[in-house]
């Protein structure tokens, strides 16, 4: 019986929460030979690896890889390394699955390059339906129709890859820096030809203080929304069968997390906002691209602190 799905779990310090995630993935209503758990232990300092050794003792579909701690990029590039299913998923170590949920999700894994999953919007004692939808579940589009949105999902969980995709392609994520699903998700979304989406809520994405997400920003949080827009915009300009339009939807992308440089820039203290200021001014060619899209707001913000860059004291 050949595997077909490969889920992969990063896992640093959440030892609140990994028992609840991996038991709800072991827990379910497929036979474990159809899929296997795969835990990348980032270099934990609590429990969290003695917590997952203890719980998956006798589980017959997991493997553990234990490495220093590199970031949930290189987790997830491990775990992809070690896989053996036909379709991956990477899920967070403190999100977890509705019960009986994996035969529906596997049936649908059929002749697929993604397939796009609904999610809860889960905290502490609430969990609330995702209902921004573009995609309705009885169409198949293109992963260019999933980018042509206002705000198109970038979180990997959300998603279910075929692997020979991610290989074929050579696609991994970036290591060392924030927002790796804002570089990730609009390249793999430019190769894929057949998405279907499942609207059954099967996903929890749970909302807790302290993680990544929830963050202070600082000075690396702007320089690396900097550093995903270099990066898309590299790509773009090796993708030569592009027209126009291909080209207008990843420049909204490079506008998106260039929205998201501007408020943590604003959250910052005047130390910090002056330091990001002159990594600006060496980098304000992306203001080309931010203009070739439809962030109007967005362009003119980034002109006002090219301007503000320019009177400042820094200079």
């Amino acid at each position: 019986m050949s595997l077909k799905l490969s889920v992969i779990v990063p896992t640093y310090n959440v030892e609140k929460y990994i028992r609840r995630c991996l038991e709800s993935l072991y827990f379910q209503d497929i036979d474990h030979s159809l899929y296997e758990i795969i835990i990348v232990n980032d270099g934990s300092t609590d429990q969290s690896l003695n917590i997952v050794e203890e719980l998956t003792a006798k589980w017959k579909n997991i493997k553990i890889i234990s490495q220093d701690n590199a970031g949930l990029s290189e987790a997830r590039n491990s775990g992809l390394q070690s896989a053996q299913g036909e379709y991956i998923w990477f899920v967070d170590s403190d999100d977890w699955i509705e019960p009986n949920s994996l035969q529906y999700l596997t049936s649908n894994l059929k002749d697929l390059d993604i397939l796009m999953i609904e999610h809860n919007i889960a905290k502490e004692t609430t969990k609330t339906i995702n209902n921004i939808r573009f995609e309705k579940p009885d169409q198949t589009y293109t992963g260019i129709q999933i980018l042509d949105q206002r705000n198109p999902q970038n979180c990997v969980p959300f998603y279910i890859y075929r692997k020979d995709l991610l290989i074929k392609n050579g696609i991994r994520f970036r290591k060392g820096v924030y927002y790796e699903d804002s570089l990730f998700t609009p390249i793999i979304l430019c190769y894929a030809q057949k998405i279907r989406f499942l609207s059954k809520a099967i996903y929890n994405y749970f909302q807790r203080t302290g993680s990544i997400t929830n963050s202070r920003p600082t000075i690396k949080h702007c320089l690396d929304c900097i550093l995903i827009s270099k990066e898309l915009i590299n790509f773009s300009s090796k993708r030569d069968e592009f027209q126009n339009y291909e080209y207008k939807l990843l420049n909204n992308r490079i506008a998106s997390i260039m929205g998201r440089f501007i408020l943590n820039w604003l959250k910052l203290d005047i130390k910090n906002k002056i330091i990001v200021l002159q990594a600006w001014s060496s980098n304000k060619d992306i203001l080309k691209y931010v203009r070739k899209s439809n962030r109007y707001k967005t362009y003119i913000l980034l002109h006002l602190m090219t301007l503000i860059g320019y009177f400042c004291p820094c200079r």
